[in-house]
């Protein structure tokens, strides 16, 4: 790694943690009432510097390994399924995950927040030409037909009931398609281990229990 390279990646966990710090001016106790009524968590944000290196060093492995065709670089799409106040969709970006940055989240107001939070990281070191990188749709993660588009899934268990929680992973490995990669914090149904259509990605030599599980969709 360059020293470059190094100096990028401090800046960004810098300037990421300082996002982390501002999180509670978004988060509301009302909302979180709500969510909780709809079976959904409320906004818990991930470990900034955990995601972001995770990112990177998924991004890297994909670059090493070329897991993707250059066109499907270009074209490559991520989402995160229950994304909050996008926090996340500004990592990925940041982090030149994929050429486009998606979200799914069920709240109104969430989503309010999201597209205030994401506003001055639109169109911001991206290959494309004007258009938006970061999108935000309103839509429920049990009902969501777009699972099959995307190149890498991420979520942080969305779902505060466990059996919807399991069916909500099952659902997104069923969905995806061969060469989509997932990326699970807290992911709670296991049975992927074993599921042959599934091929582990390790990306750091010591992982724990905590680590984001990371696996790309090898067959049908």
């Amino acid at each position: 790694m360059s020293k470059m390279d190094k100096i990028q990646k401090r800046t960004l966990y810098i300037l990421l943690d300082m996002y982390s710090s501002q999180i509670n001016y978004y988060r509301s106790y009302k909302e979180e009432k709500k969510m909780a009524e709809k079976g959904s968590w409320h906004f818990i944000p991930n470990q900034t510097h955990i995601v972001l290196k995770t990112f990177i060093a998924l991004r890297d492995y994909i670059e090493k390994e070329k897991i993707w065709s250059v066109n499907s670089i270009y074209n490559s799409k991520f989402l995160d399924a229950g994304c909050g106040i996008g926090n996340i969709l500004v990592m990925a970006k940041h982090a030149h995950l994929c050429e486009h940055i998606y979200g799914i989240e069920l709240s109104d107001n969430m989503i309010k927040k999201a597209k205030e939070f994401i506003a001055p990281h639109q169109r911001a070191n991206s290959r494309l030409n004007g258009d938006d990188t970061i999108h935000i749709d309103k839509a429920n993660i049990m009902e969501y037909d777009n699972y099959g588009d995307m190149d890498i899934i991420y979520y942080y268990c969305p779902l505060r009931d466990f059996k919807m929680e399991m069916k909500f992973e099952r659902k997104v490995e069923d969905d995806m398609k061969v060469g989509a990669i997932v990326m699970a914090s807290f992911k709670q149904d296991y049975n992927i281990k074993r599921d042959k259509r599934f091929k582990k990605i390790k990306l750091f030599k010591h992982e724990t229990e905590y680590s984001m599980k990371v696996y790309i969709k090898i067959k049908e």
